[in-house]
C-alpha cells in the first residue's frame, strides 16, 4: 500500500508531472482534462493514479539504491582506468 511506504508526492510535484504528461501528448492541461472526461476518467482519480505511480517509482529507486554497494576500491580502480 502506497500510504504504508511513508513516501509522499506534494501537489507541486504532481502538477509538474501532469503538466509533462499533457505536454508529451501535445495537449494543454484543459485539453487533457477534456480527454480524460471523454474517456470517463475523473480528473481527481487521474491525479491520484499519477501520484501513486510516482510513489511506486520512488520506492523502486530507493530499493535499488539500497542494494547497490560500491566499495572505495572499486571507485579507485575506476578512476585509475578512466583518466
Amino acid at each position: 500500500n502506497v500510504k504504508e511506504t511513508g513516501l509522499r508526492v506534494d501537489d507541486a510535484d504532481l502538477d509538474r508531472a501532469i503538466g509533462r504528461i499533457a505536454e508529451e501528448n501535445k495537449l494543454t492541461l484543459p485539453q487533457l482534462r477534456m480527454a480524460l472526461d471523454k474517456d470517463g476518467i475523473p480528473f481527481a482519480k487521474f491525479r491520484e493514479d499519477i501520484r501513486n505511480e510516482i510513489v511506486t517509482a520512488r520506492l523502486r529507486e530507493r530499493e535499488v539504491d539500497n542494494r547497490i554497494v560500491i566499495s572505495d576500491g572499486e571507485i579507485d580502480n575506476f578512476v585509475k582506468t578512466h583518466p
